[in-house]
């Protein structure tokens, strides 16, 4: 899918505040001067800023501009999540359990997603997440070829994938997409979810973009219905 105009134009202003080309406390353009740039109409202007604005990376003065406020995303991180929600606000009730960590030969579904050629080894990690002790979702994640199993061996029991991956490789995380579907899981994810034969559960496919606009990871969740509600909040 083509990159929209605002999503260049809030990926470039983002990449300018990251690097460093933009510093702190450094006043923007003016919208009509961004529009000139950016060779765009105020619209997609000003949903760029919006977005920047939501992430903390700038701040708007009425009468007086608009200004670089921090290098660092506040808010995307938890937007990554669609369960974030539920971890916010009940966070005693949930739990994580790593099943495998291993290096596998990327599917061509898996390949598509991170694209790379397929059988090109990734890291693969399967694990379960519970609330009260249920399991409710069973995932597995392929990482890009230079994420190395290493640290996931020595660092098992971490709860979200995007600080992870900030945390131990340095990778800061700015957007995701996701495909939702049903789907019958196969015999042993039925054993893993603790479902009988023929249960459907939710699918979700999600994939997880650097700051560079290249996927970092790619997830596949398995979701019990009987338990679990997928809950998305959506500004309108």
């Amino acid at each position: 899918m083509a990159e929209s105009l605002q999503e260049r134009i809030w990926n470039d202003l983002a990449n300018k505040i990251h690097s460093g080309s933009l510093k702190v406390g450094e006043r923007l353009p003016t919208e009509r001067e961004l529009e000139r740039m950016y060779g765009a109409s105020r619209a997609p202007v000003r949903e760029a800023l919006r977005r920047l604005a939501d992430e903390g990376l700038i701040d708007r003065r009425q009468g007086s501009g608009t200004f670089v406020r921090s290098a660092h995303v506040t808010k995307a991180d938890s937007s990554l999540s669609p369960f974030a929600y539920y971890y916010l606000n009940y966070p005693s009730q949930i739990s994580v359990r790593s099943i495998s960590v291993t290096t596998e030969p990327a599917s061509p579904d898996v390949a598509n997603a991170l694209q790379i050629a397929a059988g090109t080894p990734v890291t693969t990690l399967a694990r379960s997440r519970y609330m009260d002790d249920k399991p409710v979702i069973h995932f597995t994640t392929w990482f890009r070829p230079d994420i190395p199993e290493r640290p996931f061996h020595e660092h098992i029991d971490f709860f979200r994938t995007v600080a992870f991956l900030r945390e131990q490789f340095g990778v800061r995380c700015s957007h995701a997409d996701e495909v939702l579907d049903a789907a019958i899981p196969t015999a042993e994810e039925r054993r893993l979810l603790g479902l009988d034969s023929g249960t459907a559960v939710i699918r979700v496919e999600r994939t997880v973009y650097d700051w560079e606009g290249r996927p970092v990871v790619f997830h596949r969740y398995l979701v019990n219905t009987q338990i679990w509600r997928y809950r998305v909040s959506i500004s309108v």
